[in-house]
């Protein structure tokens, strides 16, 4: 008689086994949708270059000579995961760069008033991964009341909602070794690069940040903040923006606010220290960046 077997429902019971407690984007081009919730926490590791993996940073790795290496680790609503829905509450490992861009929407716009898309570039195990975090729609009230608010005047504070965050602390604790496969963090691929012969061939250049024209209730998206693979020296001599492009990016970029403005912009960019810096070849995702930086942000509703 035959079996009731199915490759479909296993696939797909895999799939929804894959989540856990931890945000796992491992593949190239995996992507997810979430809200940040509540404070990051934040830990040290070892990176073992032999295993290509992180361990917990004690008397051990020291002796051994592993590099230390800090991780960053924050609540997220995962309300899409490589496109199907999750709605649960998952802990998403971060690197240096990667923290600096949530820091960076953060400062700009706010923790629970946006739902962002994270896509991961980059396969399982690739030094040079980037995560480009894109907003994605608004938060509506129903989701507010899942995932929490922030608490007012607390940049610490969270008000739950009905789906409690996870203790970080513990939940790291028991994925001491970094396992939730996030990006190496730079100063790791700084130190790496140090020990070895200096790369030949060019990086890929990680996928170009565009938002969208509106959000759910119409108003302009934020403009997006996204990390992009450091260039190798090969690179370096590459040809430069125009006079005319860079008059554009800084009548656009002058007017405001330099961490609101520059320093976002260049964030994109990390090769370039100023404007003129940037290569001919990123022309068009630095005009629409610096357009996105200057476009007014969405107006706050006094009824909502």
């Amino acid at each position: 008689m035959p079996s009731k077997g199915s490759w479909d429902k296993t696939e797909e019971a895999m799939e929804n086994q894959g989540g856990g407690t931890f945000l796992r984007l491992e593949g190239d081009g995996d992507k997810a949708v979430v809200a940040f919730c509540g404070a990051p926490f934040t830990r040290e590791l070892g990176w073992n270059e032999k295993t290509k993996s992180y361990e917990p940073w004690d008397d051990a790795a020291k002796a051994a000579g592993r590099r230390r290496s800090t991780r960053y680790s924050m609540n997220v609503f995962v309300t899409s995961f490589k496109g199907k829905p999750v709605n649960e509450m998952r802990v998403f490992d971060m690197n240096f760069a990667t923290m600096t861009t949530v820091i960076g929407l953060r400062d700009k716009y706010g923790i629970g008033k946006w739902m962002y898309e994270v896509t991961r570039h980059g396969a399982a195990n690739d030094t040079k991964t980037t995560y480009q975090i894109l907003p994605h729609e608004e938060v509506t009230p129903a989701l507010s009341a899942l995932f929490g608010t922030p608490v007012p005047n607390d940049r610490n504070g969270w008000n739950e909602g009905t789906v409690p965050l996870i203790d970080l602390e513990e939940a790291t604790a028991k994925d001491g070794g970094g396992g939730a496969d996030a990006a190496v963090t730079d100063d790791v691929k700084r130190a790496t690069k140090e020990t070895k012969p200096k790369e030949t061939k060019p990086a890929a250049a990680a996928a170009p940040a565009t938002a969208p024209a509106n959000g759910a209730n119409g108003h302009a998206a934020p403009a997006a903040a996204t990390t992009a693979a450091v260039p190798t020296q090969a690179a370096a001599n590459a040809p430069l923006l125009s006079k005319e492009a860079v008059a554009v990016i800084i009548g656009k970029l002058k007017p405001l606010d330099r961490e609101k403005g520059v320093d976002l912009f260049l964030a994109r960019f990390p090769y370039a220290k100023k404007v003129s810096e940037v290569h001919a070849s990123d022309e068009a995702a630095a005009i629409t960046l610096a357009n996105q930086l200057a476009a007014p942000p969405a107006a706050e509703d006094p009824f909502a």
